[in-house]
């Protein structure tokens, strides 16, 4: 748990199967087990030789997800160093078996939604298709490699015309808004944001940015919110039972900093608390929620371009 990274709660369950139990203190147990990997690899193991019976906790067995804080120093080139730097938070986590698919909901969406509810952050009141709405088409579209409900195929890949916002193009964006609301159903404990809602209705009724002119590439100036969005928009914001990379906890606004910026405070949260309450180890949580809960991450059924065709 070098750097500050680390799963205690997680060692409380191997030792007590309780990661609640007031009478064990975390700091002292998370040091009765070493980590040997200092980066996700998927690996778990049980000393002991215990069986897997939970999908959720398993006396015995550990993995090597963790998290925590780290922090910075720069040294310059004239020989000053910069150690006024305000620690980020890492998260090393489970594998992800169908990268090139994004998940409706990330946790850049549920941290965004935290800030609106939160912390005065202005609610997008008028949409950009672009920036808002074709990334929440596409996510779903693209769920189609992944699982096997046929309402993924339905979402309509026509940008120019779903960038319409006359009354003639009513009828498309209402039956597209649809789809992506259905998520809802079709996955389980499965919730779009407040926001993505917002976003659907705007959508839906015209009252958005019609600025669509091709599919948007990344920028390629380096920004340090743009790090934070590329970071966090490769996760899983739903469905929280108990999650993949980082659970419900995500959505508490007491463990932000203020103002906000989407960077977590270390001194209200301690290394491991936002796995503390992932599966252990992860791979039970995989197997027993093989159908519509995490494809973006979990594939439930992969398809294949037969015809090797490449889709935008």
């Amino acid at each position: 748990m070098n750097h500050g990274i680390g799963k205690k709660p997680q060692a409380v369950k191997l030792l007590i199967d309780n990661p609640y139990a007031p009478s064990l203190n975390p700091d002292e147990a998370c040091w009765q087990i070493k980590r040997t990997k200092s980066s996700e690899n998927g690996f778990s193991s049980s000393p002991t030789n215990s069986l897997i019976d939970s999908f959720y906790s398993n006396p015995g067995w550990h993995d090597d997800t963790a998290d925590g804080s780290v922090q910075a120093r720069i040294h310059r080139a004239n020989g000053q160093v910069i150690d006024a730097i305000a620690p980020s938070w890492v998260i090393i986590t489970t594998p992800d078996y169908a990268p090139g698919i994004s998940g409706v909901v990330t946790l850049y969406d549920v941290l965004t939604q935290v800030s609106i509810d939160h912390f005065n952050v202005p609610a997008i009141t008028r949409p950009s298709f672009t920036d808002d709405v074709y990334p929440l088409l596409l996510r779903a579209h693209n769920l189609k490699w992944v699982n096997e409900n046929s309402e993924w195929t339905d979402v309509n890949t026509d940008w120019p015309a779903l960038a319409d916002d006359s009354s003639a193009a009513a009828n498309i964006r209402a039956h597209n808004a649809k789809q992506v609301r259905d998520i809802e159903t079709a996955l389980a404990r499965f919730r779009l944001t407040d926001t993505q809602h917002a976003i659907l209705n705007a959508w839906e009724s015209g009252n958005f940015d019609s600025d669509w002119t091709s599919i948007p590439t990344p920028d390629n100036l380096i920004t340090l919110p743009g790090l934070t969005q590329a970071a966090l928009e490769g996760t899983l914001g739903q469905g929280f039972f108990p999650g993949i990379e980082a659970g419900i906890l995500m959505q508490n606004h007491m463990i932000y900093t203020t103002p906000f910026d989407y960077r977590i405070d270390p001194s209200v949260i301690s290394p491991g608390d936002l796995t503390a309450l992932m599966a252990v180890p992860w791979q039970a949580d995989f197997y027993e929620c093989k159908r519509a809960w995490w494809p973006a991450q979990r594939p439930d059924k992969v398809h294949i371009d037969t015809a090797g065709t490449t889709e935008e």
